[in-house]
């Protein structure tokens, strides 16, 4: 079984744990899971602020699989609700903003 970590905020060495938002179990999918649907959504905003931002493409919405029961994310459907509102109050580019400054400072 392979497992990895989402993080979201600050993780200070390996002894953050109340940082993890959440253990990600392996499915035959292949897709990561999520163990709620709220930790799922989360994650969802978060791929979307790394990744797409508010441009087409990319992950729109979450769902349960029938497979492991967990939920993954996927660039079907329609755009999740959460995920409509943070790019109507600009949330969405606030977090791209936010994520730009900590790598330029971590460069320095």
């Amino acid at each position: 079984m392979c497992w990895a970590l989402v993080t979201t905020g600050w993780v200070l060495g390996s002894l953050a744990l109340e940082n993890w938002k959440s253990i990600m179990a392996s499915c035959s999918s292949g897709k990561r899971g999520y163990v709620t649907e709220s930790v799922a959504k989360d994650a969802l905003i978060e791929a979307r602020t790394r990744y797409g931002g508010e441009k087409e493409g990319g992950p729109v919405a979450v769902y349960r699989c029938d497979d492991c029961g967990q939920f993954h994310l996927t660039s079907k459907g329609t755009m999740n609700p959460k995920l409509t509102a943070y790019i109507k109050e600009g949330k969405l580019k606030l977090n791209q903003e936010a994520g730009r400054w900590m790598e330029k400072l971590k460069r320095k």
